[in-house]
């Protein structure tokens, strides 16, 4: 299968508070998401940053289990 990661700014600056190199490999062409609409929000707040990363370190976790 070919496909493109695309990495866009805003994730590029935050990136390293939440995944480490390794980690960020494991995401890579795996996991596509949609946070928000542009429209709806420019950024996240605080709290839907740290549930992200929560949310993040769990599947991380569950997938060194397998």
């Amino acid at each position: 299968m070919d496909a493109v990661f695309v990495e866009l700014a805003p994730f590029r600056r935050h990136r390293l508070g939440y995944l480490d190199d390794d980690a960020y490999r494991s995401l890579q062409q795996f996991w596509l998401f949609t946070l928000y609409d542009k429209d709806e929000a420019s950024d996240l707040t605080a709290a839907q940053r740290t549930a992200l990363k929560r949310m993040l370190n769990r599947e991380i976790e569950a997938r060194r289990g397998l």
